[in-house]
């Protein structure tokens, strides 16, 4: 988003200067809020956690003999890491948690970088002015 308010770049000039973003400082709200509500869909059901055992069951099978199974050791490899960052990522009930730290990575390295993030001030401005408009619809 740091991009969309570089009040020196052209395309900020030519595109968005005059844009309202209100909308979508409340779609990545939305977004976050829908994320949030996966998660503990996610944490609620035990019934992934069923599945996420079986489907471990049924690889163990698969990985003891390939050959029975027609799958090559490497693509059951790649199927096994792909499915292995999928639980890491999404099934764990951790994906709300993950973007919200990532952004707070990103936060903390911006304030090493004097041109970025919340020292854009086009960007602050921008924000403010929707936290106060946000303030008065309550």
């Amino acid at each position: 988003m740091n991009g969309l308010f570089y009040d020196k770049h052209p395309l900020y000039k030519e595109n968005f200067k005059k844009q309202m973003y209100y909308s979508v400082f409340d779609n990545l709200g939305t977004m976050l809020t829908n994320l949030y509500i996966v998660d503990l869909i996610i944490k609620d059901n035990i019934s992934f956690e069923h599945y996420w055992k079986t489907y471990n069951n049924m690889f163990a099978k698969v990985r003891s003999n390939p050959d029975a199974y027609t799958i090559e050791k490497k693509m059951l490899r790649r199927l096994m890491k792909f499915v292995e960052k999928m639980y890491a990522n999404i099934l764990q009930g951790n994906v709300y948690e993950q973007v919200i730290n990532s952004v707070k990575e990103s936060i903390r390295g911006d304030f090493d970088k004097p041109d970025k993030f919340f020292k854009n001030k086009t960007f602050q401005e921008k924000y403010l002015e929707y936290l106060k408009w946000k303030a008065d619809r309550v």
